[in-house]
């Protein structure tokens, strides 16, 4: 009884301090991704977006294209990275960002 008792007033303590919209990440692993697609491998004239937010809300615009850069933020920490891909009919294939 007196384990029971422990392990859920862990589980509450846990549930309790979790972040505002962080509740789906598992270990704190999610990540926000912004996709924006390009008309070309200049990187310059932008023809849509897709966006999965942190509470996994997928918002898109434009249209897709054989180039895109990602950008990622981590839910919990705020890290930022960026990927350059071009679609090579098969597969994105990660390039140097211009």
């Amino acid at each position: 009884m007196t384990k029971t008792r422990f392990a859920l007033g862990l589980l509450a303590i846990l549930v309790l301090t979790t972040p505002a919209g962080y509740g789906d990440c598992v270990n704190f692993i999610c990540t926000d991704l912004i996709h924006t697609y390009y008309s070309s491998s200049s990187f310059t004239t932008v023809v849509g977006t897709w966006e999965k937010d942190c509470d996994d809300v997928v918002t898109s615009s434009g249209t897709t294209s054989d180039w895109r850069r990602t950008d990622s933020y981590g839910c919990a920490t705020g890290t930022h990275t960026v990927f350059c891909a071009h679609w090579t009919g098969t597969q994105w294939e990660q390039i140097s960002c211009p």
